[in-house]
């Protein structure tokens, strides 16, 4: 009896494991709701769901509906649930789950994604997770950063970390307009990247879009455009030519920034015209 009151408890701890509450770690950025229970358990059985448009329940109702990162977690014994509005969101649920493994202190303190190649299921049976359940979204439909300043602009490697970091966190945006940058500011607006600098620029665009990054590269024109000559027609084609090269480079997001800047382009009126012009054309 003895033995098999033994065998017993081991097949029960093995699934799930009594902690206190207070054992329990900390998630960043912290989530909507979150609430743990005493106990960890192995995953045995792991669901995701993606978001459809007959997708229909109570956790789907706790999830706001066109929020891409909207995700929820629900841990029970040998059980891991979750809900995900887009890939987005699922990529976030992964983000929490490795904070919320134990014995894992790799995954739970990386400043990026520790397993950029495992799905959520692979994740999960790396160790135990706690007891409970997770609802979260951004409150912010943009969050990142802008690299816009005058000096020195970041480096390609230095740029890729920014990608792992924001991804961690759970930020979506980048704006790339160093203001050193010759090719993004003034007259280097209507020239083209060397060959070098426009394959680090693809390469970005992809590392980018792998930690669910969106990669803005915007255009500063200051006031180049020559709006008394032909209404500015040659500058206006020639940024449009720029952003055709830059959408061959994969840049699927564009900015128009005139900070900084006097003369005709300080009008709003011809800011207006100048972003109407480009989003026309």
């Amino acid at each position: 009896m003895k033995k098999n009151a033994l065998i017993a408890g081991l097949m029960l701890s093995s699934t799930c494991l009594p902690l206190t509450a207070a054992e329990h770690p900390e998630v960043f950025p912290k989530p909507q709701q979150i609430e743990l229970k005493e106990g960890y358990t192995h995953t045995e059985e792991v669901i995701v769901k993606i978001r459809t448009k007959e997708s229909s329940g109570k956790v789907w109702e706790k999830l706001p509906e066109g929020n891409a990162g909207a995700y929820a977690i629900r841990i029970t014994p040998g059980k891991l649930q979750v809900w995900a509005n887009s890939q987005e969101g699922a990529y976030y649920a992964k983000q929490t789950l490795t904070q919320l493994l134990r014995g894992v202190p790799e995954a739970r303190n990386a400043q990026k994604d520790p397993y950029p190649n495992m799905s959520i299921t692979e994740v999960a049976h790396l160790g135990m997770l706690p007891l409970g359940h997770v609802v979260d979204w951004p409150d912010l439909a943009f969050r990142g950063s802008v690299e816009g300043y005058y000096g020195a602009p970041w480096s390609f490697e230095a740029r890729k970390s920014q990608f792992e970091f924001y991804g961690r966190n759970k930020m979506n945006t980048y704006i790339y307009a160093p203001k050193d940058d010759p090719y993004h500011h003034g007259m280097g607006c209507y020239k083209p990247y060397p060959a070098d600098k426009a394959a680090q620029i693809r390469e970005l665009v992809k590392h980018a879009h792998a930690n669910h990054v969106r990669f803005v590269w915007a255009i500063h024109p200051a006031n180049t455009v020559k709006w008394n000559e032909n209404g500015g027609k040659k500058q206006l084609e020639g940024l449009i030519r720029k952003m055709e090269w830059m959408y061959e480079l994969g840049v699927r997001d564009f900015g128009v920034l005139v900070d900084d800047s006097s003369g005709e382009i300080g009008k709003a009126e011809r800011q207006v015209q100048l972003c109407n012009y480009l989003l026309e054309n």
